[in-house]
């Protein structure tokens, strides 16, 4: 009888809750998503302080990304990322790439750019120096949708890396090559009007080494909630998680949070397209 009694209950309750949420899954699907990858990011972000060397527990960046559209094919951006350690809270890195992309038909584009980066060496706390680096690079875009909700983007990226030369002290002359390739995949996921998921990882991998470096050179995965603050104006919020090769033989762990400003600016074509 009790038994009854209680499968009864149970059967009563999850109706409920199924109409609860038929009811009201508009409002609550944004939240439930933001809930579980704050808790995912949260359960990462305290496994790697177990792991992580001292100094390198993480870092802040902020970006900001504008995007100019020219017509049907042509698009050019201009990216500029700050970094920073969190502990102790120091500069890292400032870094900017400048990319024309050309769409060859939907869903596939090519690419060619540059890179500046300025590095703070900090390997000798008493001769701190900023670490020079140009990169060509070139790029293969893909853009597919899955369903009516969710999108592949996907990019493989060829670094030609053109690092100055550096003593544990100062700058030495001269540049160093190092050709690396960067394969990311990242799933898009519309929340609703203005919500969108983000869930990635990239891959990088040098295919020309010197003596001090690896074929690995480091993995990030990475999520994120997108905000559209207006047509032409979003904001993100992205955490990584990234496995780096040392300069050593051994790999070290840390995490990355995000802020990112982004903004676009549209040139119709003489057909009134984009």
């Amino acid at each position: 009888m009790l038994g009854q009694l209680f499968g009864k209950v149970k059967v009563d309750i999850s109706n409920e809750l199924m109409d609860f949420w038929r009811n009201n899954k508009t409002q609550l699907k944004p939240k439930v998503y933001l809930v579980l990858l704050l808790l995912v990011f949260f359960i990462i972000g305290n496994s790697l302080k177990v792991n992580a060397q001292s100094g390198k527990e993480g870092m802040y960046w902020l970006r900001y990304w504008l995007q100019i559209n020219a017509g049907e094919r042509w698009s050019f951006s201009a990216q500029a990322t700050n970094q920073t350690y969190r502990t102790p809270f120091a500069q890292r890195q400032l870094i900017s790439h400048y990319n024309a992309n050309y769409k060859l038909k939907k869903g596939l584009a090519v690419g060619v750019g540059f890179t500046f980066s300025n590095t703070w060496n900090r390997d000798n706390e008493n001769s701190i120096f900023i670490v020079p680096e140009l990169r060509p690079f070139e790029e293969i875009l893909v853009n597919k949708n899955i369903g009516s909700k969710t999108k592949f983007l996907g990019r493989i990226r060829f670094d030609e890396r053109y690092i100055h030369n550096y003593t544990e002290e100062n700058l030495s002359s001269g540049f160093r090559y190092v050709g690396r390739t960067r394969f990311q995949s990242i799933f898009v996921r519309d929340l609703g009007e203005k919500w969108s998921l983000k869930l990635g990882d990239e891959l990088f991998l040098n295919y020309t080494k010197s003596e001090n470096d690896h074929n690995f050179s480091q993995n990030r995965i990475f999520g994120g909630l997108n905000y559209q603050v207006s047509k032409n104006f979003s904001i993100d919020s992205d955490f990584f998680w990234v496995l780096k090769q040392d300069d050593e033989d051994s790999k070290i762990g840390y995490t990355i949070f995000r802020l990112g400003l982004n903004q676009k600016i549209v040139f119709k074509s003489k057909n009134g397209n984009n």
